[in-house]
């Protein structure tokens, strides 16, 4: 298989994976993101791998890009990031009662 059939494979099942997502009942107010569709397999399957049992509370941390988030804007000539670290936490068993299938 060619990288480009594999790329065109996986974008199909990343959209495919949001409009599932999107469409479930009680989502009406958000979107689902390409990057959360795929956490949304990443994750569980790290959990199970990793022996954590169903009791137990799992976190994901991802780094935020805050610079376009503030108010007031930085100014252009300010350099650097605005990094802040996004937690989310969940319990095991939730997880992957919940988990998005294919």
């Amino acid at each position: 298989m060619k990288f480009e059939e594999i790329k065109d494979e996986i974008e199909a099942g990343i959209d495919e994976d949001n409009a599932k997502a999107n469409n479930e009942p009680g989502f009406e107010d958000g979107k689902i993101s390409s990057l959360q569709a795929v956490l949304g397999h990443i994750w569980p399957s790290r959990v199970k791998n990793s022996g954590m049992s169903r009791e137990e509370d799992t976190h994901c941390r991802l780094p935020i890009d805050m610079r376009q988030r503030l108010n007031p804007k930085l100014k252009e000539e300010c350099f650097g990031n605005v990094i802040q670290t996004g937690i989310a936490t969940v319990n095991v068993g939730e997880l992957l009662d919940h988990e998005i299938t294919t």
